[in-house]
């Protein structure tokens, strides 16, 4: 309230903030940000891409302290952004005897801040001009307050920002490590939520097993491979997996019939694993068909990292997960989370891949549709459309999915003219990922 920003202000001004000084978990504390704002921002159809270093110790502190000056400047991210994304992020920056600097950032794609409006965001009741109370209210306390609390804390907070393109603001602060665990309660509870699993991905295609394989791996869980069912069937066999995340379409069994064949082990604990398909088939009736067949949910096809989360963190519930794009052509928000997630230098390559497999494959469509063979272009198409899913090439999905089904009844249907689409929608859209993402 207004009251109690003004309350606060007056606190830290007059020196009578008062701090806790026990151990506690930084992961703990961003894991409750994103916890907290996440049906907000899915609200919105935000983005939340964490980019946290799980390696960093229990530290000395007031935990308290550091989630409002968090929840401050993430509510304000949360306010000003309309589209794309908000990135969390936490690293180390250095550790010495005096104890270990943590550098924390929030990072958006909202309005931005003018940069002669920079210099006055952080003065009490002010904010970057009158139009921002008017529009979404406030009383331009909030900066003000976070700015005195991490001085007070001896760090600093610096904003960057650039009108119409997003605002990032960071701070650095020092903690003594702990020497101590946290309360045994708590450390349990967040164990148990944030544990790293040991996971068996069945995928057949190269680039989307290194896009999902760089997802889950970069959260700090264990990834094996099985690049068709009966491979699966196999490690499942030899190995205790916590998951599985099962393709629907292999080649020679697909992701329905080997969960089914999972479902039969002479083992329990076996048979009951966890399966989630992976697919861009998420019509109801196809839903039914998977759940029916065993599955425990499902993921939709472009794999969103936030959707991709809450799959990993419940335990034994049925979950139907599909997810929405905003952009016609490309899928902005996915590839940053890719590039967030992933590293820059790992994505380009990546998408180097994908350009050397999408232009083959678009020569098979036109072989084959020379050919008649009218059961490979189906197959090719599908590989394509699930390619393309993968890291956001909208347009080619849709157009790829429409030909691998009229493909099936090729009577009548201008597949020649398709593939033509095809070519010109696969130039143009890498022309506009060169212009509009840089990487």
């Amino acid at each position: 309230s207004i009251l109690n920003n003004i309350l606060d202000y007056s606190k830290i001004e007059s020196g009578q903030l008062a701090q806790e000084q026990k151990p506690f978990l930084i992961q703990e504390v961003l894991d409750e940000i994103y916890n907290l704002f996440l049906p907000v921002a899915q609200e919105k159809s935000l983005q939340i891409v964490p980019a946290i270093d799980r390696s960093l110790p229990n530290v000395m502190g007031d935990k308290q302290v550091l989630n409002q000056i968090l929840i401050n400047l993430f509510s304000n991210a949360l306010k000003f952004t309309h589209e794309g994304y908000i990135r969390l992020c936490a690293e180390k920056i250095k550790n010495d005897s005096q104890g270990i600097t943590l550098r924390f950032s929030i990072e958006d794609t909202g309005i931005g801040i003018a940069e002669s409006a920079q210099d006055k965001i952080f003065q009490h009741f002010t904010q970057a001009d009158s139009s921002i109370t008017r529009r979404y209210g406030g009383t331009g306390l909030g900066l003000a307050i976070t700015k005195q609390i991490i001085e007070h804390l001896g760090g600093q907070v610096v904003c960057q920002s650039e009108e119409g393109k997003g605002t990032t603001f960071w701070f650095e602060l020092t903690y003594p490590v702990a020497t101590e665990l946290p309360d045994q309660a708590e450390t349990k509870q967040f164990a148990a939520k944030n544990q790293s699993l040991d996971i068996l991905l069945v995928e057949d295609t190269p680039i989307n097993q290194a896009v999902t394989k760089g997802l889950l791996e970069s959260d700090g869980h264990v990834v094996s491979i099985a690049d068709d069912g009966f491979t699966a069937l196999s490690m499942h066999n030899d190995h205790d997996y916590d998951l599985i995340l099962m393709d629907i379409h292999l080649p020679d069994m697909d992701g329905v019939e080997t969960t089914r064949r999972i479902r039969q082990h002479p083992k329990a604990e076996k048979a009951q694993i966890k399966v989630i398909a992976l697919t861009a088939s998420v019509a109801q009736h196809e839903v039914d068909n998977y759940l029916k067949a065993g599955m425990d949910g499902v993921l939709a096809k472009p794999i969103q990292y936030d959707e991709l989360q809450k799959i990993l963190q419940q335990q034994g519930s049925q979950t139907d997960m599909t997810t929405d794009s905003s952009d016609d052509m490309l899928d902005i928000t996915l590839l940053k989370q890719h590039q967030s997630m992933l590293g820059e230098e790992s994505l380009q390559e990546l998408l180097k891949q994908f350009k050397l497999q999408a232009d083959s494959l678009l020569s098979d469509l036109e072989k084959h549709m020379q050919e008649q063979d009218f059961n490979s272009l189906t197959h090719k198409a599908h590989t394509l459309a699930g390619a393309s899913a993968n890291f956001g090439f909208k347009s080619l999905q849709q157009l790829s999915k429409q030909l691998e089904n009229d493909a099936q009844q090729p009577n009548g249907k201008d597949i020649a003219g398709q593939i033509e689409e095809l070519n010109k929608v696969h130039q143009i859209s890498n022309e506009k990922l060169e212009q509009t993402f840089s990487l």
